[in-house]
Protein backbone atom coordinates (compact mmCIF):
# COMPACT_ATOMS: atom_id res chain seq x y z
CA UNK A 1 0.00 0.00 0.00
CA UNK A 2 2.84 2.39 0.81
CA UNK A 3 4.23 2.01 -2.71
CA UNK A 4 0.77 2.70 -4.17
CA UNK A 5 0.48 5.66 -1.82
CA UNK A 6 3.80 6.91 -3.10
CA UNK A 7 2.53 6.77 -6.69
CA UNK A 8 -0.69 8.60 -5.80
CA UNK A 9 1.21 11.44 -4.16
CA UNK A 10 3.60 11.78 -7.08
CA UNK A 11 0.67 12.15 -9.47
CA UNK A 12 -0.34 15.24 -7.47
CA UNK A 13 2.95 16.87 -8.22
CA UNK A 14 3.69 18.78 -11.38
CA UNK A 15 7.36 17.76 -11.35
CA UNK A 16 8.46 14.09 -11.21
CA UNK A 17 12.09 13.42 -10.28
CA UNK A 18 14.16 10.35 -11.10
CA UNK A 19 17.26 11.66 -9.36
CA UNK A 20 19.22 8.43 -9.55
CA UNK A 21 18.92 7.95 -13.29
CA UNK A 22 21.90 9.65 -14.93
CA UNK A 23 21.35 11.08 -18.38
CA UNK A 24 23.41 13.28 -20.64
CA UNK A 25 22.68 16.97 -20.75
CA UNK A 26 20.44 17.85 -23.62
CA UNK A 27 21.23 20.53 -26.22
CA UNK A 28 18.48 22.61 -24.58
CA UNK A 29 20.28 22.42 -21.24
CA UNK A 30 23.61 23.37 -22.80
CA UNK A 31 21.94 26.34 -24.48
CA UNK A 32 20.35 27.48 -21.21
CA UNK A 33 23.65 27.21 -19.35
CA UNK A 34 25.38 29.28 -22.02
CA UNK A 35 22.66 31.92 -21.89
CA UNK A 36 22.84 31.98 -18.10
CA UNK A 37 26.40 33.29 -18.20
CA UNK A 38 25.26 36.48 -19.93
CA UNK A 39 22.29 37.36 -17.73
CA UNK A 40 22.22 40.02 -15.02
CA UNK A 41 21.19 39.17 -11.48
CA UNK A 42 17.52 40.02 -11.86
CA UNK A 43 14.28 38.16 -12.54
CA UNK A 44 15.38 37.16 -16.05
CA UNK A 45 18.11 35.09 -14.42
CA UNK A 46 15.64 33.50 -12.01
CA UNK A 47 13.25 32.65 -14.85
CA UNK A 48 16.01 30.96 -16.78
CA UNK A 49 17.17 29.04 -13.71
CA UNK A 50 13.61 27.84 -13.19
CA UNK A 51 13.50 26.67 -16.80
CA UNK A 52 16.83 24.91 -16.26
CA UNK A 53 15.52 23.11 -13.17
CA UNK A 54 12.45 21.90 -15.05
CA UNK A 55 14.52 20.83 -18.04
CA UNK A 56 16.85 18.83 -15.78
CA UNK A 57 14.16 17.31 -13.55
CA UNK A 58 15.17 13.78 -14.61
CA UNK A 59 18.86 14.45 -14.10
CA UNK A 60 21.22 14.08 -11.13
CA UNK A 61 22.06 17.75 -11.76
CA UNK A 62 18.51 18.72 -10.77
CA UNK A 63 19.34 19.52 -7.16
CA UNK A 64 22.40 21.57 -8.17
CA UNK A 65 20.28 23.88 -10.30
CA UNK A 66 17.54 24.01 -7.68
CA UNK A 67 20.14 25.08 -5.11
CA UNK A 68 21.53 27.70 -7.47
CA UNK A 69 18.04 29.04 -8.11
CA UNK A 70 17.34 29.11 -4.38
CA UNK A 71 20.57 30.99 -3.60
CA UNK A 72 19.94 33.48 -6.39
CA UNK A 73 16.38 34.08 -5.19
CA UNK A 74 17.67 34.72 -1.68
CA UNK A 75 20.28 37.19 -2.96
CA UNK A 76 17.57 39.05 -4.84
CA UNK A 77 15.12 38.73 -1.92
CA UNK A 78 12.51 37.51 -4.39
CA UNK A 79 9.82 35.74 -2.35
CA UNK A 80 8.12 34.16 -5.36
CA UNK A 81 11.25 32.38 -6.52
CA UNK A 82 12.36 31.58 -2.98
CA UNK A 83 9.11 29.67 -2.64
CA UNK A 84 9.29 27.84 -5.96
CA UNK A 85 12.97 26.91 -5.60
CA UNK A 86 12.36 25.65 -2.06
CA UNK A 87 9.49 23.55 -3.40
CA UNK A 88 11.83 22.02 -5.99
CA UNK A 89 14.27 21.15 -3.20
CA UNK A 90 11.51 19.65 -1.06
CA UNK A 91 10.45 17.40 -3.94
CA UNK A 92 14.03 16.19 -4.29
CA UNK A 93 14.46 15.33 -0.61
CA UNK A 94 10.94 13.89 -0.45
CA UNK A 95 11.82 11.40 -3.17
CA UNK A 96 15.02 10.61 -1.29
CA UNK A 97 12.87 9.99 1.83
CA UNK A 98 14.99 12.43 3.86
CA UNK A 99 12.40 13.48 6.40
CA UNK A 100 14.65 15.89 8.33
CA UNK A 101 15.51 17.87 5.20
CA UNK A 102 11.86 17.95 4.11
CA UNK A 103 10.76 19.09 7.56
CA UNK A 104 13.33 21.91 7.77
CA UNK A 105 12.50 23.21 4.30
CA UNK A 106 8.74 23.05 4.92
CA UNK A 107 9.15 25.00 8.16
CA UNK A 108 11.26 27.54 6.26
CA UNK A 109 8.95 28.10 3.30
CA UNK A 110 5.48 27.95 4.91
CA UNK A 111 5.65 31.38 6.60
CA UNK A 112 6.84 32.95 3.35
CA UNK A 113 4.11 31.25 1.28
CA UNK A 114 1.49 32.23 3.87
CA UNK A 115 2.63 35.85 3.87
CA UNK A 116 2.54 35.96 0.05
CA UNK A 117 -0.78 34.05 0.00
CA UNK A 118 0.72 31.27 -2.13
CA UNK A 119 -1.74 28.82 -0.65
CA UNK A 120 -1.44 26.11 -3.30
CA UNK A 121 2.27 25.84 -2.58
CA UNK A 122 1.62 26.17 1.17
CA UNK A 123 -0.67 23.15 1.22
CA UNK A 124 1.44 21.15 -1.24
CA UNK A 125 4.53 21.33 0.94
CA UNK A 126 2.52 20.51 4.05
CA UNK A 127 1.08 17.49 2.28
CA UNK A 128 4.56 16.25 1.37
CA UNK A 129 5.67 16.62 4.98
CA UNK A 130 2.68 14.60 6.20
CA UNK A 131 3.42 11.81 3.74
CA UNK A 132 7.01 11.63 4.95
CA UNK A 133 5.59 11.06 8.43
CA UNK A 134 3.37 8.28 7.08
CA UNK A 135 6.28 6.57 5.31
CA UNK A 136 8.28 6.83 8.53
CA UNK A 137 5.37 5.23 10.43
CA UNK A 138 4.87 8.37 12.53
CA UNK A 139 1.14 8.09 12.14
CA UNK A 140 0.02 10.29 15.02
CA UNK A 141 2.28 13.09 13.79
CA UNK A 142 0.72 12.67 10.34
CA UNK A 143 -2.84 12.74 11.66
CA UNK A 144 -2.24 15.76 13.89
CA UNK A 145 -0.57 17.69 11.05
CA UNK A 146 -3.38 16.77 8.65
CA UNK A 147 -6.06 17.89 11.12
CA UNK A 148 -4.24 21.18 11.62
CA UNK A 149 -3.97 21.62 7.84
CA UNK A 150 -7.70 20.91 7.50
CA UNK A 151 -8.50 23.54 10.13
CA UNK A 152 -6.44 26.17 8.29
CA UNK A 153 -7.86 25.19 4.89
CA UNK A 154 -11.43 25.46 6.16
CA UNK A 155 -10.74 28.86 7.71
CA UNK A 156 -9.37 30.04 4.36
CA UNK A 157 -12.16 28.28 2.45
CA UNK A 158 -9.38 26.72 0.37
CA UNK A 159 -10.58 23.67 -1.57
CA UNK A 160 -7.06 22.50 -2.50
CA UNK A 161 -6.07 22.48 1.15
CA UNK A 162 -9.19 20.58 2.20
CA UNK A 163 -8.64 17.91 -0.45
CA UNK A 164 -4.99 17.51 0.54
CA UNK A 165 -5.84 17.30 4.24
CA UNK A 166 -8.55 14.68 3.79
CA UNK A 167 -6.35 12.64 1.43
CA UNK A 168 -3.55 12.68 3.99
CA UNK A 169 -5.94 11.69 6.76
CA UNK A 170 -7.27 8.81 4.67
CA UNK A 171 -3.75 7.55 4.03
CA UNK A 172 -2.81 7.73 7.72
CA UNK A 173 -6.07 6.04 8.73
CA UNK A 174 -5.43 3.29 6.19
CA UNK A 175 -2.03 2.53 7.67
CA UNK A 176 -3.53 2.38 11.18
CA UNK A 177 -6.41 0.16 10.02
CA UNK A 178 -9.10 2.73 10.85
CA UNK A 179 -11.35 1.80 7.96
CA UNK A 180 -14.41 3.80 8.98
CA UNK A 181 -12.41 7.03 9.35
CA UNK A 182 -10.54 6.29 6.10
CA UNK A 183 -13.80 5.96 4.16
CA UNK A 184 -15.23 9.14 5.68
CA UNK A 185 -12.08 11.11 4.84
CA UNK A 186 -12.02 9.85 1.27
CA UNK A 187 -15.67 10.71 0.71
CA UNK A 188 -15.04 14.23 2.01
CA UNK A 189 -12.02 14.55 -0.31
CA UNK A 190 -14.19 13.38 -3.22
CA UNK A 191 -16.89 15.89 -2.30
CA UNK A 192 -14.37 18.76 -2.43
CA UNK A 193 -12.66 17.38 -5.55
CA UNK A 194 -15.97 17.43 -7.39
CA UNK A 195 -15.84 21.23 -7.07
CA UNK A 196 -12.43 21.32 -8.72
CA UNK A 197 -11.67 21.91 -12.37
CA UNK A 198 -8.26 20.26 -11.97
CA UNK A 199 -8.82 16.80 -13.41
CA UNK A 200 -5.56 15.37 -12.06
CA UNK A 201 -6.67 16.16 -8.51
CA UNK A 202 -10.00 14.44 -9.09
CA UNK A 203 -8.27 11.40 -10.58
CA UNK A 204 -5.96 11.05 -7.60
CA UNK A 205 -8.84 11.16 -5.13
CA UNK A 206 -10.74 8.62 -7.23
CA UNK A 207 -7.72 6.31 -7.28
CA UNK A 208 -7.70 6.32 -3.48
CA UNK A 209 -11.45 5.60 -3.43
CA UNK A 210 -11.00 2.78 -5.96
CA UNK A 211 -8.35 1.11 -3.79
CA UNK A 212 -10.46 1.58 -0.68
CA UNK A 213 -13.63 0.17 -2.29
CA UNK A 214 -11.70 -2.81 -3.63
CA UNK A 215 -10.20 -3.51 -0.18
CA UNK A 216 -13.69 -3.37 1.34
CA UNK A 217 -15.19 -5.58 -1.40
CA UNK A 218 -17.60 -2.72 -2.06
CA UNK A 219 -18.08 -3.55 -5.73
CA UNK A 220 -21.09 -1.29 -6.24
CA UNK A 221 -19.13 1.86 -5.38
CA UNK A 222 -16.00 0.44 -7.02
CA UNK A 223 -17.81 0.44 -10.37
CA UNK A 224 -19.09 3.99 -9.79
CA UNK A 225 -15.61 5.30 -9.07
CA UNK A 226 -14.01 3.32 -11.91
CA UNK A 227 -16.54 4.74 -14.39
CA UNK A 228 -16.00 8.27 -13.09
CA UNK A 229 -12.24 7.83 -13.27
CA UNK A 230 -12.43 6.50 -16.82
CA UNK A 231 -14.53 9.46 -17.93
CA UNK A 232 -12.10 11.95 -16.39
CA UNK A 233 -9.06 10.31 -18.00
CA UNK A 234 -10.80 10.33 -21.39
CA UNK A 235 -11.54 14.04 -20.96
CA UNK A 236 -7.91 14.72 -20.04
CA UNK A 237 -6.66 12.82 -23.08
CA UNK A 238 -9.12 14.65 -25.32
Amino acid sequence: MKRLLFIVVLLLQIFFIFANRPIKRSPVTDSLITELQTLPHDTTRLKLLEKLVLTEQNSPHYIEYAEEMFNEAQRQKNAKYICSSTYFKILYYYNKEKIDSVSKLVDYVKPIAERMKYYRLYFNVQKLLIYTYIYSEKYEYAINEALEMLKIAEELDNVDGCIAAYSCLASAYHETNRKKEEGEALRKAHEYASEQKTSSTQVNVLEQLIMFSNDQNDYKNLKVYLDENKQLIEEMLA
